[in-house]
């Protein structure tokens, strides 16, 4: 039942008290505790920072997560009005874990709106309430998206927090996780390093108002939570419900004039990797082969067709000079994505920085095979401090940028088109 009341804040250092815990020390030191799931998180908050997910021009997603609350819900309103509505929240316990995802879909939402949202708990006998925390809704039509892009930083606290020094509020409006961010995620006591790690990812991102979009990258489908990982987020197609091989992580957003395809690229297993691997070939490459008859529904439905901009997003390259790159993607999903018209790729993987030119062709280390790419690739780098970067995406009606920086703030390399794609 929906209730009407007013909002009642509390302080923010209130607010980070609780889940700031989390955020001293890595978690890659803790996994090496013997301790039960419950012993290792009883110094722990009971309750983390909310965050936003799947983001829509007319809904959004909070999750929340928590050890020992109960009666959650979500007060919210649009920034400006003097009530609000309360929304119980739905939970389901995270396997192998102490903790409980709580959600709340707010639908109904106006595009490229402001709203505030508060979540509200009992531990024991005692109601507690966050912050209030402002979001605003992705809008279509808007002149302008603004995003952060990383990758590849493989639980390296100290990059990411390097990264975000060159990093003001103003320049991205959501953030892009583009794979490896959560090395080999541990069930390990309670999966403490993922939990405890992404905690930190959504305090430094501001990712309760700022939407973080993850891409799974190689790693992050390796390790004992791998397959419970998915429980941490919300995508349009993806449920805690699904099995490893029907899990879709692959989705399609709009922001402005920039239209997004973030696909998974999985494993980097290769045509020459043995059947019996850890890197599972067979069931990677099926993966990817129904990946591909998505792409060819968004292709036919003419998905983003109208935007200036087409950006595709995916942690393992399809086209690198080193070799790293994913050849069993690219030959399922290549001539679509050639179909499709594309701006610009974003990758990862290789841990070097390069930029790839739709009209030169380049060599594959280590063959006699050449290559050139239809479209611009910039591959970015991690996970180290002297390799660790941010892309700032910025997209207008008349075009597109992005730069890309290193831990000590260098400009690395600078894209830009104002060539917009025709329909």
């Amino acid at each position: 039942m929906m209730k009407r009341d007013a909002f009642s804040t509390i302080s923010r250092r209130q607010a980070l008290k609780t889940a700031g815990a989390l955020l001293a020390g890595s978690g890659m030191g803790l996994l090496h505790s013997q301790a039960s799931a419950e012993e290792e998180s009883s110094d722990l908050p009971p309750v983390l920072l909310p965050y936003l997910q799947n983001p829509a021009p007319d809904g959004m997603t909070v999750l929340f997560l928590a050890r020992d609350a109960t009666k959650v819900s979500i007060a919210w309103a649009v920034e400006g009005a003097k009530s609000l509505s309360n929304i119980d929240a739905e939970s389901i316990a995270i396997p192998g874990t102490p903790w409980t995802r709580w959600r709340v879909r707010l639908k109904g939402l106006r595009p490229g709106t402001t709203y505030r949202y508060q979540v509200r708990y009992t531990i024991g006998s005692t109601e507690s309430k966050t912050e209030v925390y402002p979001f605003t809704t992705f809008d279509p039509q808007a002149d302008e998206a603004k995003l952060a892009i990383f990758n590849d930083i493989h639980d390296r606290k100290e990059t990411i927090s390097a990264l975000m020094k060159h990093v003001k509020p103003e320049d991205f409006d959501a953030s892009i996780f583009n794979g490896d961010m959560i090395n080999d995620p541990s069930a390990s006591n309670g999966a403490r390093q993922a939990i405890t790690l992404w905690n930190f990812y959504v305090e430094l991102l501001q990712g309760y108002s700022k939407p973080i979009l993850f891409v799974r990258g190689n790693h992050e489908v390796r390790g004992s939570f791998c397959k419970h990982l998915h429980y941490l987020f919300e995508l349009p197609s993806l449920t805690f419900d699904q099995a490893p091989e029907d899990q879709q992580w692959q989705y399609e957003l709009t922001m402005g004039p920039v239209h997004f395809l973030m696909m998974d690229t999985g494993e980097d297993d290769d045509l020459d990797t043995p059947e019996d691997s850890y890197k599972r070939p067979k069931f990677w490459q099926a993966y990817r082969l129904r990946q591909k008859q998505w792409l060819e529904q968004r292709l036919a439905a003419r998905s983003g067709a109208n935007k200036p901009w087409r950006v595709f997003v995916s942690h393992i390259p399809l086209h690198n000079p080193a070799g790293w790159f994913s050849i069993t993607s690219r030959d399922g999903w290549l001539a679509e994505l050639t179909k499709y018209g594309l701006s610009l790729m974003l990758a990862g993987h290789d841990h070097s920085w390069k930029f790839l030119s739709n009209d030169k062709s380049f060599a594959i280390k280590g063959t006699k095979d050449e290559d050139k790419p239809t479209f611009p690739v910039l591959i970015a780098g991690g996970p180290s401090l002297p390799e660790g970067t941010v892309i700032l995406l910025h997209g207008t009606t008349r075009a597109l940028r992005a730069r890309m920086y290193s831990c000590e703030g260098k400009l690395l390399h600078s894209f830009h088109d104002s060539r917009p794609l025709r329909s």
